[in-house]
């Protein structure tokens, strides 16, 4: 997977708030103000031809500062994990692990040769189908920066409302 190079900047920062639109295509988390990152705060991410379809552990990652964000591998042929780890109690490694998948996957054709052909390709039974050894191989999934505006509620549009997280929402609230 091709995790952008400002996601990078991101480690060592606090995350306070993630944030995805509707149809899941688009994220973002955001850091409290800092100089070093030019005054930027909010960090915008669009998955093309995928989404993310589910995460776990992100109260792991909300109100805490961030070690490492790497790609976690492939799930299946159509997934992929986007990893961030987190110390929040100074003992033990956190991980916050979200899950993307392709939407439209292109899996290549698989098909057997017809019998008398000049090529030899080997053949190899997987999942219980045959497959020829040469395939397309397990689909590339990127995310990319794109800008995702402070204002977010000003639309009614779905592709542009956001459901949004943030570090407050795992706190216990306080009684006296």
């Amino acid at each position: 997977m091709d995790i952008p190079a400002s996601m990078t900047t991101l480690i060592g920062e606090r995350i306070l708030r993630f944030g995805t639109s509707y149809n899941r295509e688009r994220f973002f988390l955001d850091i409290p103000s800092a100089d070093r990152n030019d005054d930027r705060t909010r960090y915008g991410y669009y998955v093309p031809g995928g989404r993310i379809l589910r995460s776990l552990g992100i109260e792991h990652l909300l109100g805490r500062t961030v070690l490492d964000i790497f790609d976690g591998g492939v799930e299946n042929v159509t997934e992929h994990k986007l990893v961030f780890e987190t110390n929040p109690d100074g003992t033990k490694i956190e991980r916050c692990i979200f899950w993307l998948e392709l939407t439209n996957p292109d899996l290549g054709d698989f098909w057997l040769l017809e019998e008398g052909t000049d090529e030899m390709w080997e053949l190899e039974v997987e999942g219980g189908g045959w497959l020829l050894e040469e395939d397309a191989g397990i689909p590339e999934l990127s995310i990319q920066d794109t800008d995702i505006p402070k204002n977010i509620y000003s639309s009614v549009n779905s592709d542009e409302d956001f459901y949004i997280i943030q570090e407050d929402d795992f706190r216990e609230p306080e009684y006296e």
